[in-house]
C-alpha cells in the first residue's frame, strides 16, 4: 500500500519537487568550511548568461527539452579567509529556459538569482566555477548574511574585526 501511494505521489509531483536540496545527515556547514581549501567573501560585480545559452535557446528540439542554462557571476574578493580566491574563475547558478512560443511553462524549485552588489560566502576545494544558492544546503557557498557570519564564527576562521566591523555582513 505504501509503495503504491509513493508511486502516485512521485508521478503527480511537479518538476519543482525534483529540485529539493537534501544534505547528508552528518553534514554541517562548519565542517564543510573547515575542510574546504578556499573560503572567502565575494561581492558580485556582473551577472550574464553563460555562452552555452545560445545552444539551449536556438538548439534543436532535443537540446531545448533539457532547457537548463547557466548564469555566470563575476566578483571581487571583499574578505579573503583561507586559500587562493583566484582559483575560482566565476560563480554560477542554473535555471530553466522557457520558450516564449511554447504552450507549457517549466519551473524548478531552486532557481536562485543574484545581482551585482550581492555578497556571497564562497566555499570550495576545487579550482573551477562555484555554484551558489539562496537555499541553505543546496551548495557549500551561501549568501553572506548573519547566518553565514555565525557559521564562519563557529569555525574560528573569522578574520579579526576592525573598529568599523568590516567582517560582519
Amino acid at each position: 500500500m505504501e509503495a503504491a501511494a509513493l508511486t502516485v505521489l512521485l508521478l503527480t509531483a511537479s518538476i519543482s519537487a525534483h529540485a529539493i536540496c537534501i544534505s547528508p545527515a552528518g553534514r554541517s556547514a562548519e565542517n564543510t568550511i573547515r575542510q574546504a581549501k578556499t573560503v572567502f567573501v565575494a561581492t558580485i560585480t556582473k551577472a550574464y548568461l553563460d555562452p552555452d545559452f545560445q545552444k539551449v535557446s536556438k538548439g534543436d528540439g532535443r537540446v531545448r527539452l533539457r532547457g537548463w542554462y547557466t548564469v555566470r557571476y563575476d566578483f571581487e574578493v571583499t574578505m579573503p579567509i583561507k586559500g587562493q580566491p583566484t582559483s575560482v574563475p566565476f560563480l554560477t547558478t542554473s535555471a530553466l529556459y522557457n520558450d516564449p512560443n511554447s504552450k507549457t511553462f517549466k519551473s524548478a524549485g531552486e532557481e536562485s538569482r543574484f545581482v551585482p552588489g550581492d555578497n556571497i560566502l564562497v566555499v570550495t576545494s576545487d579550482s573551477e566555477p562555484v555554484p551558489i544558492s539562496w537555499l541553505s544546503g543546496c551548495t557549500d557557498s551561501m549568501p553572506w548574511d548573519q547566518q553565514a557570519y555565525e557559521v564562519l564564527k563557529n569555525t574560528n576562521l573569522l578574520p579579526i574585526e576592525d573598529s568599523g566591523g568590516t567582517a560582519k555582513p
